[in-house]
């Protein structure tokens, strides 16, 4: 590398670990609070929560309902100054079953965008959970 590939490498390295910090500011202070309040909410509907993966640049929260129905919510560092929020629901006889995914920009993560991206996911897993149960229920028999 050169002198000016060296000095803009730097540059990028104090700018990434700049971002690295913000989104760990994020996460102590936003969205761990919403995962907090969200279980104590959850327990009385006999959810389980708990934090798979908490590591710089990615943190994942889990409540399950069942040991094989759950859904998995991922919050991870993209680029410099966005932050991923995407989940993935698992279902009963079904197994994995895509979510979806809400980006920001780090400067625009507060409580209301976390509460969002926890109550987004948990309603859609409700809601698939409650499709699998109803037609596995109420499903016409086969006649061959």
């Amino acid at each position: 590398m050169n002198d000016w590939q060296q000095r803009f490498s730097r540059k990028m390295e104090t700018l990434r670990e700049q971002s690295v910090r913000r989104y760990q500011e994020k996460m102590e202070e936003v969205v761990v609070p919403a995962f907090e309040r969200l279980t104590e909410f959850l327990t009385q509907w006999h959810f389980v929560a708990s934090v798979p993966q908490s590591h710089p640049g990615l943190h994942s929260y889990k409540f399950a309902l069942t040991e094989d129905g759950y859904v998995l919510i991922g919050f991870r560092l993209t680029g410099i100054d966005q932050m991923d929020c995407a989940y993935e629901c698992c279902l009963p006889g079904q197994g994995h079953i895509g979510g979806d995914n809400l980006r920001s920009a780090l400067t625009d993560i507060d409580a209301s965008w976390a509460d969002t991206c926890f109550q987004t996911a948990l309603d859609d897993f409700v809601e698939k959970f409650g499709t699998v149960r109803h037609s596995r229920e109420y499903a016409e028999p086969v006649l061959a």
